[in-house]
């Protein structure tokens, strides 16, 4: 339950979610080394955040700046997801619709020529 002095998304600092993501070893692993490729547990505030995505969504992406010369954040083909309110509270707040369910982890990123490459 959150504090009455707290917005949603504060509240949510420090819950943990757990990675859903299709590493199954037939398709590969698409986060291309992103925090997903290592962990299956992550903390909000601390490893990720949560922000607006396009069309009023909300995603998650890694709080640390994505590594010199390389795109921003995107989508590697992972969720994230708990049962704990509070993460439903912030996602809710964030979008302004109700919201029950897991959101896109957005921890991919690549260098400007693979980039490139792979837009073609």
């Amino acid at each position: 339950m959150r504090s009455k002095n707290k917005t949603a998304v504060e509240s949510a600092q420090g819950v943990y979610v757990w990675v859903h993501s299709s590493n199954d070893g037939v398709d590969g692993e698409c986060s291309n080394n992103g925090l997903s490729s290592y962990k299956t547990l992550l903390q909000i505030g601390c490893d990720i955040e949560l922000v607006k995505g396009h069309r009023n969504t909300c995603i998650a992406r890694p709080i640390t700046d994505t590594p010199e010369g390389h795109t921003g954040w995107t989508f590697g083909g992972s969720y994230i997801a708990t049962s704990d309110s509070r993460f439903s509270e912030a996602v809710e707040e964030i979008t302004g619709n109700d919201f029950y369910g897991a959101i896109p982890l957005h921890d991919r990123t690549d260098t400007w020529e693979m980039h490139e490459r792979l837009s073609r």
